[in-house]
């Protein structure tokens, strides 16, 4: 066992003044926890972006491809792949490679698995947090550059795959949702049908707390990621739809569990065409979300959700069911996926 510590270089990151607006919108992507906070491997895509004149004004540096980000406050040890150049925020570490004896895609693999180890560093009263010293007491076991290769293709062939299907499932909600704006472009009528009036509005009774990593059902809470649970209170046809935190809409068909600020929608009558009014409402509750610390929406604010009808209604609702059909058959083989994934990591590490 070696220290990890001779191996790495931690590299910090910044915030230019928000104040100063020719420091914002630039083409440099700035990468917040939330950016990757669910990705399965590689983050492309950032909320914000600076300027050049922005990453010369403040404490960020650049990461590169390959690099890896670890978040080290607020929600501490999320980790993903940096997936092209990026700048980044104070809250995370960038962690690169320094040493021929350590592969930097097996670097990441090793991290998903000792995480905790690094969690368990962690200073903070009300809210953990990782240092730079936090980085000091780990030891890492470092097999030969062959064996190391061997793990990162074993286990980044099953990430390809994973990664393949969530983009299909991805090119799938899309065109399911092009076609119900197509058809709200044509649909005239001056009679929605509210959700009010068709359907069943729950929240889950549980605290997050509950959640059991090696539970075999879902567990719906206010992150992005589901957790999971060994009990279940809801089955069949559900919109799923985070009350607080980090306000979203998911479909899932089976059994699950929920916390209790996580709404669940069995709608009686056009069930997938009020799944995509939903979806495309995202931004608005979010928008009209309550509360001055902890944004959270209200069940009245659901049940004025509403859709209009006409004679292509039953038709369309059915060509979104099956594309939905096939999206829930994807995700139930993203999670066989994944579970290989967690075998090879303890297998490996």
């Amino acid at each position: 066992m070696e220290k990890l510590i001779k191996h790495i270089k931690i590299i910090s990151g910044g915030t230019p003044k928000t104040s100063k607006l020719e420091y914002w919108n630039g083409n440099i992507p700035w990468l917040s926890v939330k950016d990757f906070s669910s990705v399965n491997r590689y983050v492309y895509i950032t909320e914000k972006s600076i300027t050049k004149m922005g990453f010369n004004n403040s404490a960020t540096n650049m990461l590169e491809k390959n690099d890896i980000i670890i978040s080290a406050r607020g929600t501490v040890g999320k980790i993903a792949l940096i997936g092209r150049p990026m700048a980044f925020n104070q809250s995370c570490f960038g962690l690169r490679s320094t040493s021929s004896k350590v592969n930097q895609l097996f670097l990441y693999y090793w991290f998903l698995v000792n995480v905790k180890q690094l969690k368990t560093q962690a200073n903070g009263g009300v809210f953990d947090t990782i240092i730079r010293n936090s980085f000091e007491n780990l030891k890492i076991d470092i097999p030969s550059i062959e064996l190391q290769q061997h793990i990162v293709n074993t286990i980044g062939s099953v990430d390809d795959l994973i990664e393949q299907k969530q983009q299909i499932i991805s090119k799938l909600i899309k065109k399911s949702t092009l076609m119900y704006e197509l058809y709200k472009t044509e649909v005239i009528s001056s009679n929605p049908l509210f959700l009010i009036n068709c359907c069943e509005i729950k929240t889950g009774k549980l605290n997050a707390i509950e959640a059991d990593e090696n539970g075999i059902y879902p567990f719906f809470t206010c992150g992005k990621k589901e957790l999971q649970i060994n009990s279940f209170a809801f089955d069949g046809d559900l919109i799923v739809i985070a009350g607080n935190g980090e306000i979203s809409v998911k479909y899932y068909n089976g059994k699950c569990n929920a916390y209790q600020r996580t709404y669940m929608l069995t709608p009686s009558k056009y069930f997938y065409l009020f799944l995509k009014e939903c979806e495309l409402r995202i931004d608005e509750l979010v928008n009209i979300s309550q509360g001055s610390v902890i944004k959270f929406i209200t069940k009245s604010m659901l049940e004025n959700i509403s859709i209009y009808l006409n004679k292509n209604a039953s038709e369309l609702n059915d060509k979104i069911k099956d594309i939905y059909t096939y999206i829930n058959h994807l995700q139930k083989e993203l999670k066989l996926l994944e579970k290989l994934k967690k075998y090879m990591l303890i297998k490996y590490f």
